[in-house]
């Protein structure tokens, strides 16, 4: 799932098989997008985001360890979200 990312400074991680979405999960990742750019005023550029069987996968990197905790406490709460899985790290040069 992750396989296109560059993952130098990552290190290891679990790669998840690449699996075609279907266009309610397409909608979904769309809507998570939405709800952190403009719901959690968070700069989306530098992050992934998949769902796959209402689980949100975001992989990339954030600007604080505060962008990345409430990314973290506040997609849980979203309707349709059943669980979140995020490989974010923080990039303190921004």
């Amino acid at each position: 799932m992750w396989d296109d990312v560059d993952d130098s400074e990552a290190g290891e991680y679990a790669a998840l098989p690449e699996i075609k979405p279907t266009l309610e999960e397409i909608k979904a990742a769309a809507a998570v997008v939405v709800f952190i750019e403009h719901e959690l005023g968070i700069d989306v550029k530098r992050l992934r985001v998949r769902v796959r069987e209402r689980a949100v996968y975001i992989q990339g990197s954030v600007s604080s360890r505060e962008e990345r905790t409430l990314i973290e406490r506040s997609l849980p709460k979203q309707p349709h979200v059943s669980s979140v899985e995020l490989v974010i790290f923080v990039n303190d040069n921004d």
